[in-house]
């Protein structure tokens, strides 16, 4: 659906992913005409964008520390990226991921430069300058966008949410509270909304038709729910 979107004029489809481009390009294969950004939008389609000095100085300081946390809390995992390091729990035992992110966070939270980010069972620290909402207002900005449709699953994608222009569809997918003005149940309804979105962009492009009366017409049959 994302490809078959991005085909269409007018329409710019961009994916931002805390993921490293490397890795969300491994994950998304071939996707013609769609804009992958990874890292919270740095890293652009022609490479990450440089740190300087200090932001390196300080993401090695992050990652030498919680090495140590990772010692002291089995199952605990880091995954580095080229502008942040990932503190992951998922295998820790339930019981302790709660002491083990406050260990992360203790020993990273004096360090300048890096911002928390928090996801599913794990803590991300990036450059201050990484953020799914910076990402997306230069998207708008690029593209010369005046509306914007909006999914997401994460906790990252919530800056989002709460800062989008006022012409904008906000959908959060899956549970949990949310500033998102609509909600899917899980990724599969996510797809079906997206291919009946395009359905009707194909059919509807260049009226005077917004593309949320197509969110609004699709509730009922995919099961989007407002709030």
């Amino acid at each position: 659906s994302l490809v078959r979107l991005a085909r269409l004029d007018r329409t710019r489809i961009v994916i931002i992913s805390g993921r490293s481009k490397k890795s969300l390009s491994t994950v998304l294969g071939s996707a013609p005409g769609v804009r992958l950004l990874g890292s919270y939008g740095l890293e652009e389609d022609d490479g990450a964008s440089p740190m300087c000095g200090d932001e390196a100085e300080s993401l090695d300081v992050a990652s030498r520390s919680l090495a140590r946390v990772c010692v002291a809390f089995a199952g605990t995992m880091l995954e580095y990226k080229p502008l942040g390091v990932a503190f992951h729990v998922r295998r820790v035992d339930t019981a302790l991921r709660g002491s083990a992110l406050a260990a992360a966070r203790a020993v990273v939270g004096f360090i300048p430069g890096l911002i928390e980010v928090q996801g599913r069972d794990v803590l991300e620290f990036v450059v201050a300058r990484a953020a799914k909402g910076r990402a997306i207002w230069r998207v708008i900005h690029d593209f010369s966008a005046d509306t914007l449709v909006y999914l997401g699953d994460d906790h990252s994608d919530e800056e989002v949410f709460v800062n989008a222009p006022r012409r904008s569809v906000t959908i959060k997918v899956g549970e949990g509270e949310s500033a998102a003005a609509l909600r899917v149940p899980d990724t599969r309804a996510a797809a079906s909304w997206l291919c009946r979105l395009a359905a009707l962009r194909e059919s509807e492009l260049g009226t005077s038709r917004s593309v949320e009366t197509g969110a609004e017409r699709t509730r009922d049959d995919i099961g989007v729910s407002y709030g």
